[in-house]
């Protein structure tokens, strides 16, 4: 069954916003979090923003990066399978 797209959005929007609050609590810059994640910046903007979704490697070296288990960094993320998180978005 594939999976909503509303669903998917907000899932990427929640988890950057986690990502970046996590780099931002570390005290790390953008360009820190990429050097210690071997990633691009630009992957590391775009996860953040919520344009894409990090690949498993990916979410593992940003986690690895900021001294967290991926638990530890998903910690608050909202679990995107209810409708009222639908419904905040589309108002």
């Amino acid at each position: 069954m594939p999976v909503n797209p509303d669903r998917l959005d907000l899932a990427r929007e929640g988890l950057g916003r986690a990502i970046r609050q996590r780099r931002e609590e570390a005290g790390m810059s953008l360009a820190q979090l990429c050097t210690s994640a071997g990633l691009s910046p630009f992957t590391i903007n775009a996860i953040e923003r919520g344009r894409r979704g990090p690949s498993l490697e990916s979410l593992l070296a940003i986690a690895d990066a900021l001294g967290l288990s991926v638990r530890e960094l998903l910690r608050g993320v909202p679990p995107w399978d209810g409708q009222e998180a639908l419904d905040h978005r589309m108002s």
